[in-house]
């Protein structure tokens, strides 16, 4: 629970404000990889946030989340927002 905004982007830029709902915000840390010629190089990979919300018009469009001041962009590369439950998960990154 929280007593934070929560705020999410939708496409076309209409944004919708939650206060005092449960959220959840996984974001893992970068991986080091090292290539055969020895170069290494840090790559970030998408995390994982979760709110406790009815769906609601355009959720499942929404381009950002933006949680304790700090935006999110929401990435499509490998998976799609879903709903889960009572919970509406979006995949998410810096």
């Amino acid at each position: 629970m929280s007593d934070k905004t929560v705020q999410i982007t939708l496409s076309g830029g209409e944004v919708v404000s939650f206060e005092d709902t449960e959220y959840s915000l996984k974001i893992p840390a970068a991986d080091l990889y090292t290539s055969a010629d020895g170069l290494q190089s840090y790559v970030l990979k998408a995390g994982t946030f979760s709110i406790r919300t009815p769906e609601f018009q355009g959720w499942h469009g929404a381009e950002g989340v933006t949680v304790e001041g700090v935006f999110y962009e929401v990435k499509r590369n490998f998976n799609n927002p879903q709903q889960n439950g009572e919970w509406l998960v979006y995949p998410v990154g810096q």
